[in-house]
């Protein structure tokens, strides 16, 4: 099901490359057998001890469009900016 394949897709995450977008979320893409499973998501700190990840949207794309024009983050680095209540830049382009 949809679900599963968006909680697989999410499994691995802080090994990976995240992009920026336009506003204060970020997005991941995969290809699997040349299909693109794109993620978008936002993480909010809600205290002084936890963060919650927020999926807005999951969905298959044809290709991997507008990528090449995205900053790259990982995952790891979002967290951690997030956890100590920390403004994330994009770089400048």
């Amino acid at each position: 099901n949809q679900e599963e394949k968006v909680l697989n897709l999410l499994a691995d995450l802080d090994e990976k490359k995240c992009y920026f977008t336009q506003y204060d979320n970020w997005f991941h893409i995969e290809d699997i057998d040349n299909q693109f499973y794109r993620v978008y998501f936002s993480i909010k700190r809600i205290d002084n001890k936890n963060l919650i990840m927020f999926i807005e949207s999951a969905y298959l794309t044809d290709k991997k469009d507008n990528i090449r024009r995205s900053n790259k983050i990982g995952f790891k680095m979002i967290v951690s900016k997030k956890a100590q209540g920390k403004e994330i830049r994009q770089p400048n382009n």
